[in-house]
């Protein structure tokens, strides 16, 4: 059986992401490291048992952008000539309380409380990037 170990998200600011993911969300900071072989610089965050791998081009490296799906325009996938990304699931044990929080930060809630299957509740925003993240609240 297995279990998520991390999501990875392309980014244009790197140091932008790590401080939202950090300071905004509560992530805690784990390695940040360039890797010039590869062409990026990467963040590995802890989220509860899940990470969260944010990476971003070197100079030079190009960051192509997708639609990230029906029902979120505006929103794009952020990719670096591969496919890529849609979003971060986050769990909370109670979605208005962190929906009043994020709005608390300047965050802005795209869809808020919204009923999702076995009577779970929904709601996305983006990073300051532009990355879909999901709350769910499940009973």
């Amino acid at each position: 059986m297995a279990t998520l170990d991390h999501v990875a998200l392309t980014v244009k600011d790197l140091g932008e992401a790590v401080k939202f993911y950090s300071e905004v969300l509560g992530f805690q900071v784990l390695k940040v490291k360039e890797k010039p072989e590869l062409g990026v610089a990467y963040a590995l965050l802890q989220a509860g048992q899940a990470a969260l791998e944010i990476i971003s081009p070197l100079k030079g490296k190009p960051l192509t952008q997708e639609p990230a799906g029906e029902g979120l325009e505006g929103v794009t996938a952020k990719l670096c000539g591969r496919a890529g990304f849609n979003h971060i699931s986050l769990r909370v044990e109670n979605l208005e309380e962190a929906c009043e929080r994020l709005k608390g930060r300047g965050v802005r809630i795209l869809m808020e409380l919204k009923p999702g299957g076995g009577g779970s509740k929904l709601a996305f925003f983006t990073d300051p990037e532009g990355n879909l993240v999901e709350l769910v609240e499940k009973p």
